[in-house]
């Protein structure tokens, strides 16, 4: 029984020392120089939709196994120690040229304008959203200023009705609905009216003079 024993512990231990010698190399085979081709994402793990650890600068140097999981290759630490992953295919052996260098810049320079112009394009089709309980309280102060005793104004909230609204400049509601309040003889009379609340891509609310019927 004991020596099954030593036996064993041999055995563990010779994995153990092949296994702390063996080091990473002998998975990912050996570490190699190589330059970035662009701006280039060093990722955490091997996928593209993987967290982005930093962003290797053009023809910034890094070690690399010379092998690759998923299309990535493992970038090193000085320290030989694993950082994070970069696709194989923007990695090479030799560093840009001056004349590649500025047409990388100017291709960067293009895109960040393209951008831009994108975003600003997309804010000016932009279609404002509004809540359904903002229209109605814009509509009830649209309906206030035009009541002889605003103070006694009693709505028929749920009796209410909001209809999607615009112009093509606005975008809104039409809001419909009743109003009880005191008319100059101190009288309680009911009083329906439909308004238009809308706001517009720079985020201004307006409000059309509501109708009384």
């Amino acid at each position: 029984m004991k020596d099954v024993l030593k036996i064993f512990l041999f055995v563990v231990m010779i994995i153990t020392v092949f296994t702390f010698f063996s080091g990473p190399e002998n998975k990912y085979g050996n570490p190699i120089f190589k330059y970035a081709k662009t701006s280039l994402n060093v990722r955490k793990y091997p996928e593209l939709e993987a967290e982005v650890l930093r962003v290797l600068k053009p023809n910034e140097r890094v070690i690399v196994y010379d092998s690759v999981v998923k299309g990535f290759a493992l970038i090193l630490n000085k320290d030989s120690t694993k950082y994070g992953w970069a696709s194989k295919n923007y990695l090479q052996n030799n560093k840009l040229n001056k004349t590649q260098l500025q047409n990388i810049s100017k291709h960067q320079e293009k895109v960040r304008e393209d951008n831009v112009k994108i975003k600003k394009e997309k804010e000016k089709n932009r279609i404002p959203s509004m809540f359904v309980s903002d229209a109605k309280y814009y509509a009830h102060e649209s309906v206030l200023k035009l009541l002889k005793s605003p103070s006694t104004a009693d709505f028929g909230l749920w009796d209410e009705k909001a209809i999607k609204w615009n112009d093509g400049e606005y975008y809104g509601y039409t809001i419909k609905g009743y109003v009880d309040s005191q008319n100059g003889f101190g009288a309680t009379i009911r009083t329906n009216y439909i308004v238009n609340i809308g706001k517009n891509r720079k985020g201004k609310i307006a409000s059309s003079t509501p109708v009384f019927h």
